[in-house]
């Protein structure tokens, strides 16, 4: 090979440019995180301190720490390649983390840290320092602040502390301290870091050891978004895919309807994005949370029936690659040998989230054990059209009636559904996806028990016995869902 000029990076340029990986002051924070889980952490703490323009933001954790040398190491932009082997427990990927996650919020990073065999050692990159002087220069600081800040670090066996000084990309420079606004902001910065970490890093917080984490001293509780602990959360059968001999698992899941919790619980676990933007593939590498809520490219649009399917897969480190991993570990793309496989798991899981909402709106069957709805869905000319069922108790009582012909009966029920507002209720449920009306809500007691009497006597006059129709009850919508009104009726009509 023919010698070649030296093209040195300029340091100055280089290192502005380093800041626009495109982070989030969340997942930047959430990069720190695996740093500090990686060295073995069980405590992570974080904290923002306002101080307008001078205001900073720590991470403390008390994990193994780093000597000098390892130190300097880790502040080097580039630290290790990603082609080199890591630990299967590793969760860097490119060595950068640490630099770019800290420089794309703020002009100067300090990392203070000790081992249990190692004094305390301090590092701090400087950016106006850098541009200043074009050397790839770490320094030493001698600020004040920073021993406020590292007072917590004194008292731990080992451990790290993160500073982050200069906030531009957080705070405007120069902003007055007394600005009510700007601190308010500040501190919803600090609620959103939370909220994310505590669906990043739920597995790590729910795991054995558990991994403790505060926010300015608020201990954070885990979002886990499968809701495994609902009674009615359906986990699908699990596959375990394979890659180059690495196991891929994929875990799918079908959250409960509305209907099944409470009204508190259900909003909180629609997350920030609701549920709706929360459907879809959940990537996990090594238990810590990639991508939260995305169909991957795979074709499949997110759509309001299929709200409640969510799919947990489980990478393994070594696959990084294939999976196209990027800097901030916020994306990732299926590769090719596994799409068929995902969009066929998908499909399911997507189906089965759609029933769902089917079984409120379709007839089950005629058994006593199954629930009967008052409407049919069908397929007419390759559209769905919705039937009230002529089965239904109460639709063949109205059709008997003697006080009115079964023609007019007839009549004004082929009046009701054709003419079902479908596009105002497909606006209605696109505007208030989670605000949704439950049958009879509002209703009082005194009139539900007279709705249940009148199906109750409809299914007498059809030739049920009393006490078996007003056992019956609990088979019709919306008494599945009401014990007590169902169990005043059956105590009536044993004492006929």
């Amino acid at each position: 090979m023919k010698s070649c000029e030296l093209a040195e990076p300029n340091p100055g340029s280089l290192i502005e440019s380093l800041r626009a990986f495109g982070y989030s002051l969340p997942t930047a924070i959430a990069d720190l995180v695996d740093n500090s889980l990686t060295a073995g952490a069980t405590s992570i703490d974080v904290h923002f301190h306002w101080s307008g323009g001078h205001s900073a933001i720590t991470l403390l954790d008390n994990g193994r720490g780093m000597s000098r040398e390892k130190l300097v190491q880790a502040m080097r932009p580039g630290s290790l390649s990603p082609l080199e082997e890591r630990d299967t427990r590793d969760l860097g990927r490119f060595g950068l983390g640490l630099k770019t996650a800290s420089f794309s919020q703020c002009r100067r990073l300090t990392v203070r840290t000790k081992t249990k065999s190692a004094e305390l050692t301090e590092r701090t990159w400087d950016l106006d320092h850098v541009g200043a002087t074009g050397e790839w220069r770490l320094v030493t600081m001698d600020d004040p602040v920073i021993e406020t800040f590292a007072q917590p670090l004194e008292g731990l066996e080992s451990g790290t502390l993160v500073v982050w000084q200069l906030c531009d990309r957080i705070v405007s420079p120069g902003i007055d301290p007394d600005n009510d606004k700007a601190q308010r902001r500040f501190l919803e910065l600090a609620d959103e870091v939370a909220h994310h970490l505590a669906l990043v890093f739920h597995r790590f917080i729910e795991g054995v050891p558990p991994v403790s984490f505060t926010v300015n001293g608020n201990k954070i509780k885990s979002f886990d978004p499968f809701l495994q602990k609902e009674k009615a959360t359906q986990q699908l059968t699990e596959e375990t895919l394979r890659l180059h001999g690495e196991a891929v698992t994929v875990r799918p899941f079908v959250l409960p309807h509305h209907s099944k919790m409470e009204r508190e619980r259900y909003d909180l676990a629609g997350g920030r994005r609701g549920w709706g933007q929360s459907q879809g593939f959940y990537v996990y590498r090594n238990k810590r949370l990639l991508v939260d809520g995305d169909w991957l490219g795979l074709g499949l649009r997110k759509e309001d029936h299929y709200k409640l399917a969510r799919i947990q897969i489980d990478i393994p480190n070594t696959l990084d690659a294939d999976w196209q991993i990027d800097v901030r570990k916020a994306r990732a793309t299926p590769p090719a040998a596994l799409r068929e496989a995902l969009i066929r798991l998908a499909q399911l899981t997507r189906t089965s989230a759609s029933n769902i909402y089917r079984h409120r709106g379709a007839r089950l069957g005629s058994s006593s054990t199954q629930l009967v709805l008052l409407w049919d869905r069908r397929i007419s000319h390759g559209k769905p059209r919705y039937e009230l069922n002529r089965e239904h108790p109460a639709v063949k009582r109205a059709l008997s009636s003697t006080g009115c012909s079964p023609a007019a009966v007839e009549t004004m029920l082929r009046l009701i559904e054709e003419t079902v507002p479908i596009p105002t209720i497909t606006i209605d449920v696109s505007d208030y996806p989670d605000q949704q009306r439950e049958p009879f809500e509002h209703t009082d007691l005194a009139e539900l028990v007279r709705l249940g009497r009148e199906l109750t006597d409809a299914m007498i006059a059809s030739g049920a016995k009393p006490d078996e129709a007003a056992a019956r009850l609990s088979a019709f919508e919306p008494f599945n869902r009401m014990p007590h009104v169902v169990q005043t009726i059956m105590e009536e009509k044993s004492n006929v």
